[in-house]
């Protein structure tokens, strides 16, 4: 518990441990307001149970006699304070849960900053399905179960501390006696339920883990699926996970929901062992005040073990939130300063491997400014991992990359010179202009944008569209053809002007005229150097446009003799 309280506050940001004073501050003031509505509760119950006393105790201390206009004025009186108590709570508890769920905000974000800035080796070795629930589910598990639990434990203890010392001046035997047979009875709930709760730590990560798996899996495979006419297979597959993530979400609750029923026979038994001990006990006492009095603080007593039993439960049942966060290293990435492609840039030596299978063997290669470079070779040669190796998201097992003469190294980040278009076009929820511009909208050429969707003979199929530029895109779109796609992939390339492009067989679900037009437009580009380009095909067409041809063969990059 105290492991997980640290590893809890290592994860809180910075900003938010400052404010943390502050927000134990408001706990403060709501543990105040709490006691003085149990401290005017008391003497209600009082005249209830004992009114003739009630007027003594006017006349004795204030010298005023309680009759039936000056009790509705005080029952007025208390319905107003109460009123105003619980708004003023209300809006402790709504500037606290905000407090807390900032925190969740602020883990997620780091998360993904963590994951959209780092290299391109750690997002390969990533599992998606498991840091999707990290960066969305697990925040807000720790805010809800864990930081939540904590305050709450904290907040009713303070309360409880001060009720039983209070209880102890008045009578500190029955206090004792009480107290000593809550704490033996709260020790005992939880040892029986121990095994539950570690098992609950355990198996809610894991079953929304593998919810996330299959749903991601039917979502990337619908095509396959449909083809193979297995869906019922993965609807089974995803039913039973579903059912047995929801079904240990009911026990979950219903685990947790139980606590209060074993208050009930506390609360009898404990009315029991108070009537026992004064049968036997040689002490007079008043029983109205007596009654009066432990009455008022049952009220808040009872509620608040339960609070901090089912707040203690919360964190044992989702400690390995805390864990899983905490495997998290956030560090600040070293900033780069950015390259500009003047002259040339030359591999040297450079070897490279996908996996423990070698595909290139000190391989040497030159791009000149303004080049037109086709790269050919048989699949599994390495073709596209020389381009991620260029790029600078892949790093070599030896040699060196050379800028206009300077060694340079991007951390597996991608060169800022450097423009890439894989294989797979990415599309993603949003505008045809969000996906060329990349949700760079403040300095917004439109202009160049319409230039590039005219080269890239776009404006047919943007002119069906609804709303042309603004019309909506779906993730991974199926309406889109593929040739489509990878022309949008291109004026998003294009629109970023990179000083080198790098071409993963980007227009090969194009036709001849498009890939002509295409590539007569690119052609232009490198002859007045706007751009350089190096591209990776087995289209014969495109080398009519190169002039320079290589072949990717046996780890060895040779010139392309026609």
């Amino acid at each position: 518990m105290t492991k997980t309280l640290f590893k809890a506050y290592q994860l809180i940001p910075n900003s938010k441990r400052k404010k943390l004073p502050g927000f134990f501050s408001y706990s403060f003031v709501n543990t105040i307001l709490d006691f003085i509505s149990l401290a005017l509760l008391i003497p209600v119950i009082l005249i209830l149970l004992d009114k003739e006393r009630v007027k003594t105790v006017f006349v004795e201390y204030f010298d005023v006699e309680l009759n039936n206009v000056l009790t509705i004025v005080l029952l007025l009186s208390l319905i107003s304070f109460y009123i105003i108590k619980n708004l003023v709570q209300t809006l402790i508890i709504k500037k606290q849960a905000r407090f807390i769920y900032s925190i969740s905000s602020e883990i997620s974000r780091n998360l993904m900053k963590k994951f959209i800035y780092d290299n391109f080796s750690n997002y390969n070795k990533t599992d998606k399905s498991s840091f999707f629930r990290d960066v969305f589910q697990l925040p807000v598990v720790f805010s809800t179960n864990i930081l939540s639990s904590y305050y709450t434990i904290f907040s009713e203890l303070i309360i409880l501390i001060v009720i039983i010392i209070i209880s102890a001046v008045y009578k500190p035997k029955i206090t004792l006696l009480a107290s000593l047979f809550l704490f033996f009875f709260v020790v005992v709930l939880l040892w029986l339920k121990r095994r539950k709760l570690n098992f609950f730590n355990k198996i809610i990560v894991k079953l929304y883990e593998r919810n996330v798996k299959n749903i991601t899996n039917i979502l990337q495979g619908f095509v396959e699926i449909k083809s193979t006419r297995t869906e019922m297979n993965f609807q089974n597959v995803y039913e039973a996970s579903n059912i047995e993530h929801n079904e240990q979400l009911a026990l979950q609750t219903t685990f947790k929901q139980t606590n209060s029923r074993y208050f009930e026979i506390f609360i009898v038994i404990g009315l029991s062992v108070v009537i026992i001990f004064f049968m036997f006990s040689s002490e007079v006492v008043n029983v109205s005040v007596l009654l009066s009095f432990f009455a008022g603080i049952s009220i808040k007593i009872l509620p608040s073990f339960n609070k901090v039993l089912n707040a203690y439960v919360s964190i044992k049942s989702n400690k390995s939130c805390v864990d899983l966060l905490s495997n998290y290293r956030f560090t600040e990435k070293t900033k780069i300063n950015p390259l500009k492609f003047e002259s040339n840039l030359k591999l040297n030596n450079i070897s490279f491997s996908h996996g423990k299978n070698v595909l290139a063997s000190e391989l040497n290669f030159t791009v000149q400014k303004g080049d037109f470079i086709t790269i050919s070779g048989k699949s599994g040669e390495g073709k596209s991992t020389l381009l991620q190796v260029m790029a600078g998201l892949l790093k070599p097992i030896n040699g060196t990359i050379e800028l206009d003469g300077l060694n340079i190294y991007s951390d597996e980040n991608i060169f800022n010179f450097i423009g890439y278009v894989s294989q797979q076009p990415f599309l993603f929820q949003g505008s045809v202009l969000d996906n060329i511009t990349m949700l760079n909208n403040e300095a917004l050429n439109l202009e160049y944008v319409n230039k590039l969707i005219k080269e890239l003979d776009l404006e047919d199929w943007l002119a069906s569209l609804p709303n042309r530029l603004n019309s909506e895109l779906l993730i991974e779109s199926k309406t889109l053809s593929g040739g489509q796609k990878q022309r949008i992939a291109l004026a998003r390339a294009l629109y970023f002007k990179p000083e080198i492009l790098l071409l993963d067989e980007s227009t090969n679900q194009l036709d001849d005229r498009l890939e002509k037009k295409i590539f007569n437009f690119l052609k232009s580009l490198t002859d007045s150097k706007k751009v350089t380009i190096v591209a990776v095909s087995h289209n014969n067409t495109i080398n009519d446009y190169a002039n320079k041809r290589y072949v990717l063969k046996n780890q060895k990059l040779n010139i392309k003799h026609e």
